[in-house]
């Protein structure tokens, strides 16, 4: 791992150790934590919920960026008031946030031109539909190592030029700029329309379909393609290094990290190493492996990202990683709607354990995600009978988080050409201990389960302090991450047989929605190829019957 050399060190005894800070936004809610730097040791978080808007278009994702930004300024006064806590001890923050979400804002003003706009909104898929019916999803890899798919910043971004006037207008005029929640962040808290800094990270700007992942810059070609200018993007820096100041009263440091949320975690729990493997499961989730410093082109349904970027100075280190669409969402969507007492993720209860129904349920809430990549994807149960109870069913949803991490797996082996012998996971679903034993069985291998659940955070707060100019944490010497550790104990009969059914429920979920393309004359033009293409074949068939008749 490339990762520079701390020149100050401190020592956790020392009462006056400095803190770090990390923001982390999530989609489903904000935080701010306080770290003794160099150790995991957490003195101080506040974290307040954010919601999704109401809205009547289907498949649209969406959250009120003004709304973000002050539920970020809350936890970061409520945590700095805690009269433990002075500025003078917080040296320097880090952002980790929710990759994919984009937004569009006036420069001048700082007002939003639109709704932040979630990764998970498929408003876009009859544009990728549109896409894949010219191309090859995979046309634009060797560049930006990602195949076509709605949940890239790209086609979002697209989609707001093309169909809101206000955002059209503004880039005519040169004003508007169009950031991910990192960007959107930073811009607000160093300064905004006076003085905001417009940055982003490598691994927030490799989600966004537009980076060349060799350069790490903004690709000609891709932007050409999606119609946006280079002026109305960030500039592209690493995830450690100082973008600017916050301007905060009781918070005035240097704003030294930005990083994406999956691979905070990854930097979290220590896989430094290529060959390390992650995953982490929330709402949705990833499964990510370091590969090194060797970029590794998937040919089995993966992107090819960056897994850090640890200063300006430093080559980055890659990843390959499968996103997956549902998981956490999916348990909590069969409780609310299969009549369960509660919406958490509670443990199966073990009355039911030896009476479990060979139930499937695949959650495909707005299509699939790696490694199937299938838009046209549903929800389907497969395999109930009238003896199936509602815990059957629930399980089932427990059981396809670890269904589709198998998935993954198997194609980052054959990527990688190597096995996963361990996989660490983290996140809120990880809290259920027996699908975690699950995860394990139906893997194969042994899952580690950190004992400290803000890992997102630590890995953000890790680059801040490692940053040069704050230089006050060690990457390489952190102490150890305690795991529950969970070995597989099923036959490897029935994980064969498990694993072969759940194969063929996935595979029932296609095809589920006809989804048209977006530009309505490329359909008119389509339907008049055809009815042309019929009348010359009818025509030639009609000439060819009459010849034979003349001739006989």
């Amino acid at each position: 791992m490339n990762v520079r050399p701390c020149n100050k060190l401190c020592s956790l005894e020392n009462s006056t150790q400095p803190l770090v800070g990390a923001v982390v936004v999530s989609s489903t809610s904000v935080s701010f934590h306080l770290f003794r730097a160099n150790s995991s040791d957490i003195i101080k978080l506040h974290r307040v919920p954010i919601t999704n808007l109401l809205s009547t278009r289907d498949g649209w994702l969406e959250q009120d960026p003004i709304a973000i930004m002050r539920s970020v300024e809350e936890c970061i006064d409520k945590t700095m008031a805690y009269e433990k806590v002075t500025n003078e001890r917080v040296i320097a923050i880090g952002i980790a946030n929710q990759r994919g979400t984009v937004l569009a804002w006036n420069k001048n003003t700082g007002v939003p031109l639109s709704n932040a706009i979630l990764s998970s909104d498929i408003r876009t898929t009859r544009m990728v539909n549109e896409f894949l019916r010219k191309n090859d999803k995979y046309k634009f890899q060797n560049i930006c190592g990602l195949p076509a798919s709605s949940c890239f910043s790209a086609f979002k971004i697209k989609w707001l030029i093309k169909h809101d006037p206000v955002v059209l207008e503004t880039c005519k005029q040169g004003h508007c700029y169009f950031g991910t929640i990192d960007t959107w962040l930073i811009w607000n808290l160093s300064g905004g329309p006076q003085a905001g800094n417009f940055v982003t990270d490598t691994t927030n700007a490799a989600f966004t379909f537009l980076m060349d992942i060799d350069k790490l810059q903004w690709d000609p070609t891709l932007l050409k393609y999606f119609g946006i200018s280079s002026d109305a993007l960030p500039k592209i820096k690493s995830s450690s290094e100082i973008y600017g100041m916050t301007n905060r009263e009781l918070l005035k440091v240097p704003i030294s990290s930005i990083i994406g949320d999956r691979q905070a975690a990854l930097l979290g729990h220590k896989c430094f190493r290529a060959g390390d493997a992650k995953a982490i499961l929330g709402t949705s989730g990833s499964v990510i492996v370091n590969t090194g410093e060797n970029k590794i082109f998937s040919k089995n349904g993966l992107l090819t990202t960056i897994a850090f970027h640890c200063g300006p100075t430093m080559r980055p280190t890659y990843a390959l990683e499968g996103p997956i669409s549902c998981a956490g969402e999916g348990i909590d969507w069969v409780k609310k709607n299969f009549n369960t007492k509660s919406n958490k993720c509670d443990i199966y209860p073990e009355k039911y354990e030896k009476k479990r129904k060979n139930v499937y349920f695949v959650p495909a809430l707005r299509g699939l995600f790696a490694p199937y990549w299938r838009e046209d994807a549903r929800c389907i149960i497969v395999g109930f009978d009238r003896n199936t109870r509602s815990e059957d069913i629930i399980k089932a949803a427990k059981e396809s988080v670890c269904f589709q991490i198998k998935d993954i797996v198997g194609a980052l082996e054959k990527d990688i050409k190597l096995p996963i012998r361990y996989l660490k996971l983290n996140g809120g679903v990880t809290n259920d201990r027996s699908l975690m034993q699950f995860q394990a069985d139906i893997l194969n291998v042994q899952i580690c389960v950190p004992t400290i659940n803000e890992l997102t955070a630590l890995g953000a707060a890790m680059m801040a302090g490692n940053a040069p100019g704050i230089d006050a944490w060690d990457i390489r010497c952190m102490p150890e991450i305690k795991n529950d550790i969970y070995a597989p104990k099923m036959r490897s009969d029935e994980q064969e047989i498990r694993y072969i059914d759940w194969s063929r429920s996935v595979v029932r979920s296609f095809g589920w929605v006809d989804i048209p393309i977006e530009s309505k004359k490329y359909d008119w033009a389509l339907t008049a190829g055809i009815i042309l293409a019929s009348g010359i074949l009818i025509y030639l068939f009609i000439s060819k019957k009459n010849l034979t008749v003349k001739l006989f």
